[in-house]
């Protein structure tokens, strides 16, 4: 048995594996990101989170390609990626999060800091 061969494999798998998750992360933090940008002042609590049908529907699709990408033999091969466990996909969903929390809760604190501000000058 060629245990340098074995290595080999082993470690050009960790290696793909590793590439497919950045491009996947890269990917969901981009889909993460897209919500920020339909207000850049207004929460999407204020606005709504459905209201804007085409950018779901178009939010969706991007991460259904991206689910083909990784798991459809020949996306794989075409585009050099592997299949990601269950783990793998729960890790970069939590990476991703913060990308969409954190800028909603500045925009959330700065619509109720104006709102009140307004109540405050109109009482």
């Amino acid at each position: 048995m060629d245990f340098s061969s074995l290595f080999d494999q082993r470690a050009g798998g960790a290696l793909l594996k590793a590439q497919t998750a950045a491009f996947t992360g890269l990917i969901v933090l981009e889909k993460m990101n897209v919500f920020n940008f339909r207000s850049l002042r207004a929460p999407l609590s204020v606005i709504g989170y459905f209201t804007n049908r085409w950018l779901l529907i178009a939010w969706v699709s991007t991460l259904g390609l991206q689910v083909c990408a990784v798991y459809i033999p020949f996306l794989q091969r075409a585009l050099h990626t592997t299949s990601l466990a269950l783990e793998d996909w729960v890790l970069i969903s939590i990476i991703a999060l913060p990308v969409f929390i954190i800028p909603e809760l500045y925009k959330l604190i700065r619509w109720q800091s104006r709102r009140s501000k307004r109540e405050v000058r109109e009482a």
